[in-house]
């Protein structure tokens, strides 16, 4: 059998190998965010690139950039293999050596674990992701209030009717007096400012269903535990009021 057939056959074996092993051991906790098609578990809305992202998702793609161009300087080796010597073999050895070290050390600093919710199991994380909450829910509010102020005191007094349908899609009429451009203008405002009250509404109606949830968990180990989500649901539900093309609540 020459070499090139025992290359074909051995890459399709060796590919099947590994995802075997990685069906095998791999976590594999699927949820709604994950699944999604946006990346990283963010929700795709107008404007996110002005959003902030954790550190963590900056740190492992450049540790993951570093080893994919640590790896790449493998190629000029695996292409001369034949005209190498025990020399070159031991040097490659080396160089793995190395790679290895740095990536137990990253594995031992948590370099590549980012948190999400399927680490929630015991009372501690509970405690730490609902205190998370409360604070990210009480940062959004009074965003999410300031945005639908914004929309009505561009809609007041400028002749503008918008209205929308039951799934929030918005339409806009403009007076037949108001130029080309000036309308142009209001209908991206508008729309933007949409865009952003649909988003953190969105945001805030997620946590609050999360910390809803950790907070069952919670009063079922600690019944003196007081909880703090409803009075901010109550908060949320008074300002989403105030901004009528938000889809209508599912009953």
């Amino acid at each position: 059998m020459s070499s090139n057939i025992l290359f074909f056959l051995f890459i399709p074996f060796l590919s099947l190998v590994l995802l075997f092993l990685n069906l095998i051991f791999a976590t594999h906790n699927p949820y709604s965010e994950k699944k999604s098609p946006f990346e990283c578990g963010f929700k795709s809305f107008l404007s996110q690139n002005r959003t902030q992202f954790n550190v963590s998702f900056f740190i492992f793609a450049l540790l993951f950039l570093l080893f994919d161009l640590e790896i790449l300087l493998i190629y000029p080796y695996s292409v001369s293999i034949y005209i190498n010597s025990v020399y070159g073999l031991f040097i490659m050895l080396t160089f793995f050596i190395l790679l290895t070290i740095g990536f137990i050390f990253e594995l031992g600093k948590n370099a590549l674990t980012i948190s999400s919710r399927q680490y929630i199991s015991n009372m501690f994380v509970y405690a730490s992701d609902i205190s998370g909450i409360i604070t990210d829910i009480i940062s959004l509010l009074p965003q999410f209030a300031n945005s639908i102020s914004d929309y009505h005191n561009i809609v007041s007094g400028s002749g503008i009717n918008v209205f929308s349908d039951r799934v929030g899609n918005i339409g806009i009429e403009f007076p037949t007096s108001m130029s080309d451009t000036l309308a142009e203008f209001y209908q991206r405002r508008i729309r933007t400012i949409d865009g952003i009250i649909n988003h953190h509404s969105g945001t805030i109606r997620d946590l609050i269903r999360e910390g809803a949830r950790i907070e069952t968990g919670i009063t079922k180990q600690d019944p003196s535990y007081i909880p703090q989500i409803k009075k901010l649901m109550w908060e949320y539900k008074s300002i989403r009021e105030l901004y009528p093309h938000l889809p209508k609540p599912k009953h």
